[in-house]
C-alpha cells in the first residue's frame, strides 16, 4: 500500500511539472506570436515604402528623360 501511495505522489508531482511546463510553453508561443505579428506589420510597412520608392524612382527616370530631351532640343536650336 505504501508503494502505491508513493507512486501516486510521484505521479502527482510529475503531472504538476508537466502542467507547469505546458503553461511555460503557452507563454512562449504567445510571446512569439506577438513578435511575429510585429514583424508582419514591419514587413508590410517596408513593402509599401519599397513600392513608393520604386514609383518615385520611375517618376524620376521619366523626368530625367524629359529633361535630357529638352537639353537636346535646346542644343539643336542654338
Amino acid at each position: 500500500m505504501d508503494n502505491l501511495v508513493a507512486t501516486i505522489k510521484k505521479l502527482r508531482i510529475q503531472i504538476q511539472k508537466n502542467e507547469d511546463y505546458i503553461t511555460y510553453l503557452e507563454k512562449e508561443i504567445t510571446t512569439r506570436d506577438d513578435e511575429i505579428d510585429i514583424l508582419r506589420i514591419q514587413v508590410n510597412d517596408l513593402k509599401i515604402r519599397l513600392w513608393k520608392a520604386e514609383a518615385g524612382a520611375q517618376s524620376n527616370d521619366k523626368n530625367i528623360s524629359a529633361l535630357e530631351l529638352q537639353l537636346e532640343e535646346m542644343a539643336l536650336s542654338w
